[in-house]
């Protein structure tokens, strides 16, 4: 990048077995995407795609979303 240029933000997501479907799986974290979008309007894309994954519950998965 250039001079000038401001960075995205950047959205991590974690997943593990929901606990209320599957009461004997671990309690280990797993990586599951790395989301950043540096094009012009890709800071509204980055918070739109973190609000759907904190609503998202497809009854395998809990996520865990970080915004940096």
């Amino acid at each position: 990048m250039t001079g000038g240029e401001k960075f995205s933000i950047m959205i991590t997501i974690q997943r593990r077995y929901n606990r209320k479907r599957y009461k004997d799986a671990d309690d280990d974290w797993s990586l599951d995407t790395i989301y950043s979008d540096g094009m012009e309007g890709g800071e509204q894309r980055e918070k739109d795609y973190a609000e759907h994954m904190k609503t998202k519950d497809d009854g395998v998965y809990e996520y865990k979303i970080t915004v940096e």
